[in-house]
């Protein structure tokens, strides 16, 4: 009588673990995964951007002024980078302050 019990316990068991991971969910009324029918959407043709310059001129002027300017600028922006490794380097050099309790 007890090996009826398990066995019993055991096919529940199984039919429980079956039903939970979705196995069954197709053969269910009512449930399933239904598919839609999808169209698939026309791509747009791509087209040529040109990349962003925070510079002051166009990327499209090649004058001589244009190229003297944008070099200007630059060399503003790296000497504002160097001026920010220094602060850091500085900063990362700083010795301790004794404190008095």
């Amino acid at each position: 009588m007890m090996k009826w019990i398990i066995g019993l316990l055991l096919v529940v068991a199984l039919a429980a673990g079956v039903w939970w991971s979705g196995v069954l969910e197709p053969y269910m009324p009512g449930g399933g995964a239904q598919q839609m029918a999808t169209t698939t959407p026309e791509t747009p043709t791509p087209q040529a951007t040109q990349p962003q310059s925070d510079l002051p001129t166009a990327g499209s002027d090649t004058t001589d002024a244009a190229l003297t300017q944008d070099l200007a600028a630059v060399d503003a922006e790296i000497q504002a980078l160097v001026s920010d490794a220094a602060a850091l380097d500085s900063g990362l050099n700083d010795k301790p302050v004794t404190q008095e309790f």
